[in-house]
């Protein structure tokens, strides 16, 4: 969809790309390179091109590093993504180190929340700042399974025209871009999920975005495209359940240069899916 494009080369721009390390073995060069460090996956890989958190001394606390395309670990210096790194090569900002607790995600396997989600509805909703309270200012009607547009191609099926309606619904609700017919959590941990929509090929048949859970509801934490993961802090985007089989993705804005919001109004906007 647009809006993910154009996030995608925003986060890319802002936030850093990383992996995780969750054994290994930190090792240092040959002649003339004895002086310079690199990471042994101990699984016949090492790591390389861009960023990984790593917990070289197992006290449960990660730091992230940045290798180059040869696997050499980058030191005391500003990454190719313009990050600041320590003499030690991690990561840094404001001279603080920025570290990732590791915990055992295998003991913390929660499945509860896997499966496939069908899109239902898109809803609006704009603050009134003297209740604290969202109301309801624009729905789109409800539907059952869409076909995404793409797939009427690999699947044979007939176009119908519902993802068209459903796009063209939205669109009066500040939404011009094109969206997910349906949402499939995978890698479901008791802080963590990952998903994956059906809407084209953006970022590869495996690109994905991953949701941390804060409280009661999951924030984008990280999209992954093209085999690179990217980490990331925006809140304007989380995930909610309202039930057991409905979730909601939800985009937080302010409204500027919109017609169909009050200038400077808090909108949230909910795109509702079902199980």
């Amino acid at each position: 969809m647009q809006l993910k494009k154009l996030l995608l080369s925003t986060i890319a721009i802002s936030s850093i790309m990383a992996t995780t390390a969750f054994a290994g073995t930190w090792r240092t060069g040959a002649e003339p390179n004895q002086n310079r460090w690199w990471y042994d996956n101990d699984n016949g890989t090492f790591a390389n091109n861009g960023w990984q958190w790593i917990d070289g001394n197992n006290d449960g606390t990660a730091e992230c590093y940045y290798f180059d395309a040869d696997g050499w670990m980058l030191a005391d210096t500003t990454t190719p993504d313009g990050y600041q790194v320590n003499e030690n090569g991690a990561w840094v900002e404001n001279g603080n180190v920025k570290t990732q607790s590791q915990q055992d995600t295998t003991s913390q396997q929660n499945d509860s929340l896997v499966g496939t989600y069908n899109y239902k509805y898109t809803a609006a909703y704009i603050l009134d700042a003297s209740t604290g309270e969202y109301n309801l200012f624009m729905k789109t009607p409800e539907h059952s399974e869409i076909i995404y547009i793409d797939e009427l191609v690999t699947s044979g099926a007939q176009d119908d025209g519902a993802y068209s309606r459903a796009f063209e619904e939205r669109w009066p609700l500040g939404m011009p871009w094109d969206f997910a017919t349906r949402m499939t959590i995978t890698e479901n941990t008791e802080s963590t999920f990952r998903w994956h929509g059906n809407n084209g090929n953006i970022g590869g048949s495996d690109a994905y975005d991953e949701y941390t859970k804060n409280g009661d509801n999951w924030y984008l934490s990280g999209i992954s495209f093209n085999g690179i993961f990217v980490p990331t802090t925006d809140e304007n985007f989380e995930v909610l359940f309202t039930d057991s089989n409905t979730l909601v993705y939800r985009y937080n804005f302010i409204s500027y240069d919109k017609d169909m919001y009050p200038d400077g109004a808090n909108v949230r906007i909910d795109t509702v899916y079902q199980r």
